[in-house]
């Protein structure tokens, strides 16, 4: 199957600005689920042209964290390069050592035996025979000889997918090894690392700007959930949330989220069960479903109440035997179980593009575990390129997906701040949504654009942020955020999360504004600042031109006076709903000038051209 647009332009961005370790050589890939990094991580070794030229008897390492992830891409690969051999180096799997491409378990090349302390833990497979004499050099206080059979030298790509986990020790252990890990003095920054995430946040805050160098997009923007959505490649969302009874108030927090002992406890009852079930058979009965829970007893306990209530469903978990977790979920996969049942199992790596209603029975904080499971979901099926193969050939699918239906069953809580599908897209949290997500996000856009005073917070339908789109004050001035006011001199206007514009004069010789905005390596572009907005603001204060400083300063003189004709001209060509409010052009002008100074009407200008662009 041809590759996407968005995934061949990727590429050739990664290789141009890659250009033989010249440029940049740490990139994060974001891709929402479903996108098909698989397909681009498998294109790797063509486009780069691994074991060709300047990379000749060069090999790529590509390490994950779960079993079929592993499997599946170790394939993917081995498909789309024949000329290349592709080994697995996973448990019992050892990859041989004339491998151009090794596809790794990170528990397996990243855990640490050195001193280990577990005295039950499994023996090291006996790989003696295959070591050479004399081994590079490892880092003080590790040992893992499964990786120490390969030398670092050899590899000139190193690919981490699931990215979001590298902070964690055992994918530093890996990084190190290879030399590709920057805070080491061993760094080698010709090798390139890149990296692939759905959800390039964690909810244990460790940096992963501290790994990887930028993010690294397309001329559309960054490959999320909405791009998808927009393009067709992914299904709208259909959101709903739920309430129970259920209180969190006395759920302790562990690494960011919920204990899970005391969650289960909390939200693990026959009634808030029995919910799950009678929802789904009103919404979605019959509809192939994935419900995520807090651990495997409630897991075990919602399966079996699906099944009291006439629901063909089943539990899987770490627990499950392997052979008896394929055999479930290749009865999932064809339509003979409803309803598939897991805690963390699905969340990542599972692949079931027929999954229609995705149950959300889980609360969390963490933003990277709710797109996770709302990522099982985002799959059209069948595919779009298979729905055109259909077509041509006249064939009818067995079975369409229309929409993402995604239920939030959401608890009572005073004391936590709870991840939603509404935070996801930058919408109210409580706020219930009465289109898709998509066609919602759009509206919400439009409403704030014209009425840029709107406060959304504590919203609770669309309906009412309608009707406050009618009825705000129609001459409400942008407030200049406290932040800029403790790091900045300049009339810096925050115009979205994370995202701040400076309005300049139009000039031949220099900008016409200036812009940093976070990316999701928590740095700021334009110069990638480690240390947050007060760092960008101070950095970015340099780059207003000598010429202007005295026009954007805060405290200039000028924003006192009075309005000129030239700003009132503008202003009511960026705002026509508001001069619409009068009955004359005088009217307008003498309601400007009363309520507004010049550096009112200048900060109204500068926040509606920032809004459009």
């Amino acid at each position: 199957m041809p590759l996407r647009d968005y995934q061949n332009e990727l590429l050739t961005n990664a290789v141009t600005r890659y250009d033989g370790g010249r440029g940049l050589c740490k990139p994060f890939v974001v891709m929402a689920t479903g996108l098909g990094k698989g397909e681009v991580i498998a294109h790797l070794p063509i486009y780069f042209e691994l074991g060709e030229g300047w990379l000749k008897g060069k090999k790529m390492l590509v390490f994950v964290h779960r079993d079929t992830l592993l499997k599946d891409l170790a394939e993917r690969i081995a498909f789309y390069n024949p000329g290349l051999k592709v080994g697995i180096d996973q448990g019992e799997n050892v990859a041989d050592l004339d491998c151009d491409v090794v596809c790794a378990s990170v528990q397996t090349i990243g855990t640490n035996y050195y001193n280990r302390s577990k005295p039950d833990a499994p023996p090291m497979l006996d790989l003696g025979f295959m070591f050479a004499d004399e081994l590079p050099d490892t880092p003080e206080g590790f040992s893992n000889k499964r990786l120490e059979r390969w030398n670092p030298d050899d590899f000139a790509i190193v690919v981490v997918d699931e990215a979001h986990h590298a902070a964690a020790e055992t994918y530093r252990n890996v990084l190190r090894y290879f030399r590709v890990y920057k805070p080491e003095p061993e760094y080698n920054s010709n090798r390139l690392l890149m990296a692939f995430s759905a959800t390039p946040s964690r909810a244990d805050n460790l940096g992963l700007d501290g790994i990887f160098d930028e993010i690294l997009r397309n001329k559309a923007g960054d490959l999320d959930i909405l791009f998808g959505i927009k393009s067709g490649y992914l299904c709208n969302i259909e959101p709903e949330q739920v309430y129970t009874d259920v209180s969190l108030d006395d759920v302790s927090t562990r690494a960011g989220d919920f204990a899970t002992k005391q969650l289960e406890k909390a939200v693990n009852t026959p009634s808030r069960n029995r919910l799950v079930v009678n929802d789904y058979l009103t919404c979605g009965s019959g509809l192939p479903g994935l419900a995520f829970t807090v651990d495997v007893q409630h897991s075990e306990d919602l399966a079996a109440a699906f099944i009291e209530g006439g629901v063909r469903a089943a539990a899987v978990s770490y627990r499950t035997p392997k052979a008896e977790q394929k055999r479930i979920i290749e009865a999932y996969k064809n339509f003979e179980i409803q309803v598939l049942v897991s805690s963390s199992l699905l969340l990542e790596g599972f692949d079931a593009p027929h999954s229609t209603v995705i149950m959300w029975c889980r609360p969390t904080k963490s933003r990277t575990v709710l797109v996770q499971g709302i990522g099982r979901g985002l799959r059209p099926y069948p595919k779009p390129e298979d729905v055109a193969r259909f077509k041509a050939s006249g064939i009818t699918p067995p079975y369409i997906k229309k929409n993402c239906i995604f239920r939030d069953y959401v608890d009572t809580c005073k004391r936590h701040s709870l991840v939603g599908v509404n935070s996801l897209f930058g919408l109210p949290p409580k706020m219930r949504l009465d289109k898709p997500v998509l066609e919602t996000v759009e509206e919400v856009q439009q409403l704030t654009l014209a009425k840029p005073g709107m406060k959304l917070d504590g919203l609770l339908s669309m309906q009412d942020l309608r009707s406050m789109a009618t009825k705000i004050d129609l001459f409400t001035v942008p407030e200049i955020p406290a932040e800029v006011k403790k790091s900045s001199s300049y009339s810096w206007m925050r115009t979205g999360p994370g995202v701040y514009s400076l309005s300049l004069a139009q000039s031949p010789s220099g900008p016409d504004a200036l812009m940093i905005q976070e990316n999701a390596l928590g740095q700021f572009d334009v110069f990638s600042s480690r240390n947050g907005v007060r760092q960008a603001l101070k950095f970015m204060d340099t780059q207003v031109p000598a010429d202007q400083r005295g026009l954007v300063r805060l405290t200039a003189a000028w924003r006192g006076g009075e309005a000129t004709d030239k700003q009132i001209r503008e202003y009511a060509r960026l705002y026509p709903e508001r001069r619409k409010q009068f009955n004359s052009p005088e009217d307008f002008i003498a309601a400007v000038r009363k309520q507004f100074s010049k550096g009112d009407v200048s900060r109204l200008i500068g926040a509606r051209r920032a809004a459009r662009r």
